[in-house]
Protein backbone atom coordinates (compact mmCIF):
# COMPACT_ATOMS: atom_id res chain seq x y z
CA UNK A 1 0.00 0.00 0.00
CA UNK A 2 1.68 3.93 -0.57
CA UNK A 3 2.34 5.62 1.80
CA UNK A 4 -0.07 8.82 0.43
CA UNK A 5 -2.90 8.18 -2.45
CA UNK A 6 -4.58 10.59 -3.96
CA UNK A 7 -7.59 9.86 -6.06
CA UNK A 8 -9.45 11.93 -8.69
CA UNK A 9 -8.94 15.27 -6.56
CA UNK A 10 -11.02 18.67 -7.21
CA UNK A 11 -9.99 22.24 -5.65
CA UNK A 12 -12.25 25.22 -6.48
CA UNK A 13 -11.88 28.86 -4.99
CA UNK A 14 -14.81 31.28 -5.04
CA UNK A 15 -13.77 34.41 -6.03
CA UNK A 16 -14.82 37.88 -7.30
CA UNK A 17 -14.57 36.95 -10.72
CA UNK A 18 -16.28 33.66 -10.22
CA UNK A 19 -15.20 29.95 -9.98
CA UNK A 20 -11.41 29.17 -9.82
CA UNK A 21 -10.84 25.38 -10.71
CA UNK A 22 -7.28 25.34 -9.24
CA UNK A 23 -6.86 21.61 -9.29
CA UNK A 24 -8.61 19.35 -11.70
CA UNK A 25 -8.95 15.89 -10.96
CA UNK A 26 -5.58 14.77 -9.93
CA UNK A 27 -4.54 11.16 -8.98
CA UNK A 28 -1.41 9.84 -7.93
CA UNK A 29 0.19 7.89 -5.26
CA UNK A 30 3.71 8.71 -3.23
CA UNK A 31 5.49 5.58 -1.80
CA UNK A 32 7.52 5.76 2.03
CA UNK A 33 10.89 6.98 1.26
CA UNK A 34 9.93 7.99 -2.12
CA UNK A 35 10.86 12.17 -3.47
CA UNK A 36 8.12 13.41 -6.00
CA UNK A 37 8.79 15.93 -7.51
CA UNK A 38 5.98 18.42 -8.99
CA UNK A 39 6.47 20.95 -11.64
CA UNK A 40 4.79 23.25 -13.59
CA UNK A 41 4.46 26.88 -14.12
CA UNK A 42 3.37 29.84 -11.61
CA UNK A 43 -0.13 29.65 -10.62
CA UNK A 44 -0.94 25.97 -12.29
CA UNK A 45 -2.11 24.66 -8.61
CA UNK A 46 1.00 22.91 -7.56
CA UNK A 47 0.85 25.01 -3.87
CA UNK A 48 -2.86 24.58 -4.16
CA UNK A 49 -2.47 20.86 -4.38
CA UNK A 50 0.16 20.44 -1.31
CA UNK A 51 -1.99 22.74 1.15
CA UNK A 52 -5.11 20.54 0.00
CA UNK A 53 -2.86 17.25 0.88
CA UNK A 54 -2.61 18.87 4.15
CA UNK A 55 -6.05 19.91 4.43
CA UNK A 56 -4.87 23.73 4.87
CA UNK A 57 -7.41 24.06 2.41
CA UNK A 58 -10.72 21.65 1.51
CA UNK A 59 -10.96 19.91 -1.28
CA UNK A 60 -13.95 20.27 -3.60
CA UNK A 61 -14.10 16.21 -3.96
CA UNK A 62 -11.69 13.27 -4.26
CA UNK A 63 -9.78 11.60 -1.58
CA UNK A 64 -6.59 12.08 0.01
CA UNK A 65 -5.46 8.49 1.63
CA UNK A 66 -2.44 8.19 4.19
CA UNK A 67 -1.90 4.51 4.75
CA UNK A 68 -5.32 3.95 3.19
CA UNK A 69 -6.96 6.58 6.15
CA UNK A 70 -9.33 9.11 4.05
CA UNK A 71 -7.93 12.22 5.74
CA UNK A 72 -11.09 14.32 4.17
CA UNK A 73 -13.86 11.76 5.61
CA UNK A 74 -12.32 12.33 9.68
CA UNK A 75 -13.26 14.79 12.08
CA UNK A 76 -10.89 17.05 14.31
CA UNK A 77 -10.02 14.54 16.13
CA UNK A 78 -8.96 12.48 14.62
CA UNK A 79 -7.28 14.30 11.47
CA UNK A 80 -5.57 16.14 14.47
CA UNK A 81 -3.75 12.65 15.66
CA UNK A 82 -2.73 12.55 12.00
CA UNK A 83 -1.19 15.12 11.62
CA UNK A 84 2.28 14.89 12.91
CA UNK A 85 2.65 12.13 9.95
CA UNK A 86 2.68 14.69 7.37
CA UNK A 87 4.07 18.43 7.50
CA UNK A 88 4.84 20.73 5.41
CA UNK A 89 7.85 23.22 4.67
CA UNK A 90 6.59 26.71 3.34
CA UNK A 91 7.71 28.99 0.75
CA UNK A 92 8.09 32.11 2.57
CA UNK A 93 9.68 31.06 5.99
CA UNK A 94 9.24 34.56 7.75
CA UNK A 95 5.62 34.67 6.73
CA UNK A 96 5.31 31.06 8.32
CA UNK A 97 6.63 32.49 11.50
CA UNK A 98 5.06 34.26 14.48
CA UNK A 99 6.80 37.46 14.51
CA UNK A 100 6.01 37.27 18.61
CA UNK A 101 7.77 34.24 19.40
CA UNK A 102 11.11 33.05 19.83
CA UNK A 103 12.24 30.28 18.17
CA UNK A 104 11.97 28.09 21.04
CA UNK A 105 8.02 29.31 21.85
CA UNK A 106 6.99 28.48 18.44
CA UNK A 107 9.03 24.38 18.48
CA UNK A 108 7.93 23.62 22.41
CA UNK A 109 4.43 24.51 21.10
CA UNK A 110 4.13 22.23 18.84
CA UNK A 111 5.09 19.46 21.22
CA UNK A 112 2.94 20.79 23.88
CA UNK A 113 -0.20 20.51 21.32
CA UNK A 114 0.64 17.08 20.47
CA UNK A 115 1.20 16.34 24.40
CA UNK A 116 4.82 16.34 25.63
CA UNK A 117 3.81 17.49 28.49
CA UNK A 118 7.41 17.98 29.95
CA UNK A 119 9.50 20.75 29.76
CA UNK A 120 12.30 19.38 30.17
CA UNK A 121 11.50 16.63 27.13
CA UNK A 122 10.15 19.28 25.12
CA UNK A 123 13.35 21.32 25.37
CA UNK A 124 15.62 18.25 24.99
CA UNK A 125 13.68 17.39 21.90
CA UNK A 126 13.83 21.25 20.27
CA UNK A 127 17.62 21.46 21.21
CA UNK A 128 18.28 18.29 19.23
CA UNK A 129 16.43 19.36 16.22
CA UNK A 130 17.43 23.11 16.07
CA UNK A 131 21.36 21.61 16.26
CA UNK A 132 20.56 18.66 13.42
CA UNK A 133 19.28 21.52 10.77
CA UNK A 134 22.67 23.38 11.41
CA UNK A 135 21.42 26.15 14.05
CA UNK A 136 23.60 27.17 17.02
CA UNK A 137 21.49 26.55 20.49
CA UNK A 138 21.48 29.93 21.24
CA UNK A 139 19.00 30.94 18.23
CA UNK A 140 16.28 29.43 20.77
CA UNK A 141 16.23 32.30 22.29
CA UNK A 142 16.20 35.10 19.31
CA UNK A 143 12.88 36.39 17.01
CA UNK A 144 12.70 35.66 13.35
CA UNK A 145 13.48 38.63 12.03
CA UNK A 146 16.91 38.26 13.53
CA UNK A 147 17.98 35.41 11.18
CA UNK A 148 18.79 35.34 7.36
CA UNK A 149 16.37 33.86 4.83
CA UNK A 150 18.52 31.14 5.01
CA UNK A 151 18.45 30.23 8.90
CA UNK A 152 14.74 31.03 8.68
CA UNK A 153 14.48 27.92 6.55
CA UNK A 154 16.23 26.06 8.73
CA UNK A 155 13.99 26.73 11.50
CA UNK A 156 11.32 26.07 9.22
CA UNK A 157 12.55 22.53 8.75
CA UNK A 158 13.36 21.81 11.76
CA UNK A 159 9.42 22.71 12.94
CA UNK A 160 8.48 20.73 10.38
CA UNK A 161 10.37 17.57 11.23
CA UNK A 162 10.11 17.62 15.32
CA UNK A 163 7.25 15.67 15.12
CA UNK A 164 9.05 12.93 12.98
CA UNK A 165 6.41 13.24 10.04
CA UNK A 166 6.38 10.54 7.19
CA UNK A 167 5.64 12.67 4.42
CA UNK A 168 6.82 16.32 4.12
CA UNK A 169 4.93 18.64 1.53
CA UNK A 170 8.47 20.94 0.54
CA UNK A 171 6.92 24.06 -1.12
CA UNK A 172 9.00 25.88 -3.10
CA UNK A 173 11.59 25.57 0.22
CA UNK A 174 14.37 27.37 -2.05
CA UNK A 175 13.56 29.64 -4.40
CA UNK A 176 13.68 32.87 -2.55
CA UNK A 177 17.18 32.06 -1.17
CA UNK A 178 20.54 32.89 -3.02
CA UNK A 179 22.08 30.18 -4.78
CA UNK A 180 24.26 29.46 -2.79
CA UNK A 181 22.20 29.11 0.18
CA UNK A 182 20.03 27.33 -2.17
CA UNK A 183 22.85 24.48 -2.36
CA UNK A 184 23.10 24.44 1.28
CA UNK A 185 19.37 23.81 2.26
CA UNK A 186 18.75 21.36 -0.78
CA UNK A 187 21.87 18.96 0.79
CA UNK A 188 20.36 19.58 4.16
CA UNK A 189 16.74 17.88 2.87
CA UNK A 190 18.57 15.07 0.96
CA UNK A 191 20.60 14.10 4.48
CA UNK A 192 17.46 14.38 6.64
CA UNK A 193 15.64 12.30 4.24
CA UNK A 194 18.12 9.45 4.76
CA UNK A 195 18.48 10.08 8.55
CA UNK A 196 15.09 10.04 9.15
CA UNK A 197 13.06 7.65 6.36
CA UNK A 198 11.08 10.14 4.80
CA UNK A 199 9.08 11.38 1.90
CA UNK A 200 9.08 14.00 0.28
CA UNK A 201 6.26 16.12 -2.18
CA UNK A 202 8.72 18.49 -3.63
CA UNK A 203 7.01 21.44 -5.21
CA UNK A 204 9.29 23.80 -7.31
CA UNK A 205 9.29 25.31 -10.81
CA UNK A 206 13.00 25.01 -11.19
CA UNK A 207 13.91 22.03 -13.01
CA UNK A 208 17.36 21.79 -11.91
CA UNK A 209 16.31 21.46 -8.48
CA UNK A 210 13.92 18.87 -8.92
CA UNK A 211 16.30 17.14 -11.33
CA UNK A 212 18.37 16.91 -8.47
CA UNK A 213 16.53 15.69 -5.64
CA UNK A 214 13.33 13.82 -7.28
CA UNK A 215 12.99 10.11 -7.45
CA UNK A 216 9.97 10.64 -9.63
CA UNK A 217 8.09 13.81 -11.33
CA UNK A 218 4.82 14.97 -11.70
CA UNK A 219 4.06 17.51 -14.15
CA UNK A 220 1.27 19.78 -13.58
CA UNK A 221 -0.48 22.46 -16.21
CA UNK A 222 -3.72 24.40 -15.90
CA UNK A 223 -4.46 22.33 -12.42
CA UNK A 224 -3.91 18.72 -14.31
CA UNK A 225 -1.02 16.42 -13.81
CA UNK A 226 -0.22 16.17 -17.74
CA UNK A 227 2.69 13.76 -17.23
CA UNK A 228 4.02 11.09 -14.15
CA UNK A 229 7.43 9.77 -14.89
CA UNK A 230 10.36 8.54 -13.22
CA UNK A 231 13.54 11.27 -12.96
CA UNK A 232 15.22 9.88 -15.92
CA UNK A 233 12.90 8.65 -17.97
CA UNK A 234 10.63 12.49 -17.75
CA UNK A 235 13.96 14.19 -18.71
CA UNK A 236 15.17 11.16 -21.71
CA UNK A 237 12.00 11.16 -23.36
CA UNK A 238 9.02 13.12 -22.37
CA UNK A 239 5.79 12.56 -23.80
CA UNK A 240 3.61 15.49 -23.29
CA UNK A 241 4.00 18.70 -25.29
CA UNK A 242 4.00 20.35 -21.79
CA UNK A 243 6.50 18.88 -20.23
CA UNK A 244 8.83 19.13 -23.59
CA UNK A 245 8.33 22.94 -23.58
CA UNK A 246 9.52 22.91 -19.87
CA UNK A 247 12.37 21.09 -20.75
CA UNK A 248 13.39 22.90 -23.60
CA UNK A 249 13.21 26.29 -21.89
CA UNK A 250 15.25 24.87 -19.27
CA UNK A 251 18.35 27.10 -18.23
CA UNK A 252 21.76 26.13 -19.62
CA UNK A 253 23.91 24.09 -17.19
CA UNK A 254 26.09 27.12 -16.29
CA UNK A 255 23.17 28.93 -15.26
CA UNK A 256 22.00 26.49 -12.77
CA UNK A 257 22.64 26.04 -9.71
CA UNK A 258 25.30 23.57 -7.90
CA UNK A 259 23.37 21.55 -5.27
CA UNK A 260 26.27 18.45 -5.64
Amino acid sequence: MPLLSVIDLHTRYATRAGVTHAVRGVSFDIAAGETVGLVGESGCGKSTLGKTLLQLVPATSGRVLLDGVDLGALKPGPLRALRPRVQMIFQDAFASLNPRRSVRDTLETILRVHGVSSARERLRQVALMIDRVGLPLSALGRYPHEFSGGQRQRIGIARALLLRPDLVVCDEPVSALDVSIQAQILNLLVDLKREFGLAYLFISHDLAVVRYLADRVMVMQAGQIVENAPQEQLWNSPVHPYTRALIAAEPAPAGRARVA
